[in-house]
């Protein structure tokens, strides 16, 4: 059911203590709904909580977290099917949030349709972890990983700038302009601060959002991953970037895949760009555009 990325998720999700405390402390004493999709959030949440109710939609989770209610003795912990089936107003809703379908981080932001409809029916007064949600970019100039989308020109005498050009019609066809990568496998270097894109105010009023935000230093970077930070409490949740080394060397997130643009054709000598992102509320998710200053 789940890949080797998710499995180390949920194992990271338990072992970080700071994660677990700040759990306990938002949950202690309270009646708690938790959220997502393939979350354990509940279950760590049932420690501190006067009770918990997981909102699982998928059958075949419902299933396991059921199991582990029952070999643990969690009689404080109720599973249901949708934020419907809720009968007592909860006080408080937590999530990471984690969405086990999601490819990009911010498909993540499914979450706030999910507090949208329990705010409907329990009012606006519901409080929500985590409360905001930021999308975030930065350049990067990756050792190898940006070959996947630059140009063959000329190799070992072969001119192969006509399959370049039929290659690059191909990608812009049918890929994906932003690409999912996990990043820790690949050697890179940074140089410049995360940029914010957009914020999500977690508050029950889903609006569309846009912004035209200009990535500098791409003379030296050849590749602008993109991800999604959450505040969760007094924490900060990455599923990106979580530290950068004296050296330059970027530590990203196991657990998530991240976002990456790779500029090409006419972008790629530029020193500056300009990053478009638009986020529909209709179709919850986010379009980029990227293009010459």
């Amino acid at each position: 059911m789940l890949s080797r990325q998710t499995v180390y998720h949920i194992n990271e999700m338990f072992e970080d203590q700071r994660f677990r405390a700040e759990v306990d402390r938002l949950s202690s004493g309270l009646n708690v709904v938790t959220v997502g999709e393939g979350s354990f959030v509940g279950l760590l949440a049932a420690k501190a909580a006067k009770t918990v109710t997981i909102i699982e939609p998928s059958e075949r989770f419902r299933d396991i977290f059921h199991k582990y209610v029952l070999y643990y003795n969690m009689k404080n912990v109720k599973i249901v099917e949708k934020a419907t089936n809720l009968i007592e107003k909860p006080e408080i809703v937590l999530a990471e949030p984690f969405y086990m379908s999601a490819m990009n981080p911010w498909n993540h932001l499914r979450f706030l349709y999910d507090v949208e409809i329990l705010k409907m029916l329990h009012g606006d007064d519901l409080k929500v972890e985590p409360h905001v949600g930021t999308l975030k970019a930065i350049p990067e100039c990756f050792e190898d990983l940006h070959k996947i989308a630059s140009d063959v020109n000329t190799v070992n005498g072969f001119d192969l700038s006509y399959f370049d050009s039929i290659s690059t019609k191909a990608r812009a066809a049918t890929d994906a302009i932003v690409d999912e990568q996990s990043l820790w496998e690949y050697a890179g270097t940074v140089k410049e601060e995360a940029v914010e894109l957009l914020t999500f105010p977690v508050d029950g009023r889903i609006l569309s959002r846009k912004c035209v935000v200009k990535m500098d230093n791409m003379q030296s970077s050849n590749g602008i991953p993109i991800w999604m930070e959450w505040q969760f409490g007094d924490l900060t949740l990455s599923t990106g970037l979580l530290s950068t080394s004296e050296s330059g060397k970027p530590h990203w997130n196991k657990g998530y895949k991240q976002g990456v643009y790779f500029p090409i054709t006419n972008l790629q000598n530029e020193s500056s760009i300009n990053l478009n992102a638009l986020f529909d509320k209709s179709s919850g998710d986010i379009t980029f555009q990227f293009s010459k200053c």
